[in-house]
């Protein structure tokens, strides 16, 4: 039996639709050279206190997103046999995290460098979701610092919420400082609508095989 191209058409299309394209660079403030202060991250034990860095982001509200990479500007380091962890989270109510996401795999000693971080599997966001990247050193008195910038995001498709520290037993206090960061995302296209554009081919199709 042989199909018609625009057939066939309609059969294809809704598999190339809904399959994820490129990675994309969705917010990024890494481009200048204007540094302005720091945030630090340290485990227990040592002379300074535990302290924990968290900062919010928006998903951008156009499609649903899979979430590639994020980029981290890592001054230096301290004991850096106590690894780093970054994870990400859903925000809570009444505090900026929530239920855990993924706990991210880079870098576990990252001193001076641009760390990147990615989900060991994938990690889907919805459109406009709000998340919550968490950086700790879960165990030992490793001591990170990440350098702040005064540069503007030159991309924001996403958004940037805020900064935020914590100690071992206190609530998140939100900070003015801006870590230089990149993320890298894949845009979804809604799976209906891909599958609308097929069955309006393949009813095309059959249409014009009965004239």
């Amino acid at each position: 039996m042989k199909i018609a191209p625009i057939a066939l058409l309609g059969l294809v299309l809704p598999l190339l639709l809904t399959a994820p394209v490129s990675a994309v660079l969705v917010l990024d403030n890494l481009t200048g050279t204007t540094p302005s202060g720091t945030l630090n991250f340290k485990g227990t034990g040592g002379f300074l206190p535990y302290q924990e860095i968290g900062i919010t982001l928006q998903v951008d509200n156009s499609s649903d997103f899979q979430l590639d990479s994020i980029t981290f500007d890592f001054g230096g380091a301290i004991n850096t046999s106590s690894p780093a962890e970054v994870s990400l989270w859903t925000t809570g109510s009444g505090s900026p995290q929530g239920t855990l996401i993924a706990t991210l795999t880079g870098p576990g000693n990252p001193s001076n460098i641009l760390a990147t971080y990615s989900p060991a599997s994938t990690v889907l966001l919805s459109a406009g979701a709000e998340v919550f990247v968490v950086l700790r050193v879960p165990t030992g008195s490793g001591f990170y610092r990440l350098d702040g910038t005064a540069d503007p995001f030159v991309v924001e498709d996403w958004s940037f919420g805020g900064a935020y520290l914590r100690s071992l037993t206190g609530p998140w206090t939100a900070i003015a400082n801006v870590p230089g960061l990149q993320i890298h995302a894949t845009a979804v296209p809604e799976p209906a609508g891909a599958a609308a554009l097929g069955i309006a081919a393949l009813l095309f199709g059959a249409r014009r095989k009965r004239r």
